[in-house]
């Protein structure tokens, strides 16, 4: 009886992990959706600009921490916190990013969306080809069947590297990722 109740949870493990491989991306790309959603509870609609040529962020407080992406002067990013002399950000991938307070400040930002639907759509678009490119490099360096904590780490900084590289692209500042992914969404796009 044992032996049968136990292959029967291995087998249940198994076909749940299948099933859990062909989710992720969905379920990846639908938890990025929900997090835009919800970004309002996150920020109260607070400003960082960009000051300085180049800024790293970085995924924790001091400058031993990862870099995650590369920022350019006149970036905007909506602000989280401060903490000691780093601003708090959340990029696309819904984690936390720090940069450092000398190479930013805090700004009153109108959120401007373009007002070309087809723009729209293309920026949509090219955000939505450059989380899949993220998912498809993180499960070639990070099987997630065997890596799955390293996958979704890595998963995270090439999204928000590869998402923030479609902005500077299109010309378009990251504040406006919430709403473009609810008309995305909506949309069908």
């Amino acid at each position: 009886m044992n032996e049968v109740l136990w292959t029967a949870g291995f087998s249940f493990i198994i076909g749940t992990q299948d099933k859990m491989k062909l989710l992720k991306p969905r379920l990846f790309l639908t938890g990025s959706f929900i997090l835009a959603l919800s970004g309002s509870v996150f920020s109260a609609n607070q400003h960082i600009e960009i000051t300085v040529y180049r800024a790293n962020i970085r995924d924790a407080a001091t400058t031993s921490a990862s870099l995650v992406v590369t920022a350019r002067r006149g970036d905007i990013f909506e602000l989280l916190g401060e903490s000691q002399s780093w601003y708090q950000v959340r990029l696309f991938s819904g984690e936390v990013r720090h940069i450092h307070q000398s190479l930013a400040k805090e700004i009153i930002y109108k959120l401007e969306v373009p007002e070309s639907t087809s723009l729209r759509r293309q920026i949509f678009q090219s955000l939505d080809e450059a989380a899949k490119r993220a998912i498809h490099e993180a499960d070639v360096r990070y099987p997630p069947d065997t890596q799955l904590r390293m996958n979704l780490q890595h998963q995270a900084e090439l999204r928000d590297k590869y998402q923030l590289q479609v902005m500077h692209q299109l010309n378009s500042q990251t504040p406006i990722y919430r709403k473009l992914s609810i008309e995305g969404f909506r949309n069908g796009w």
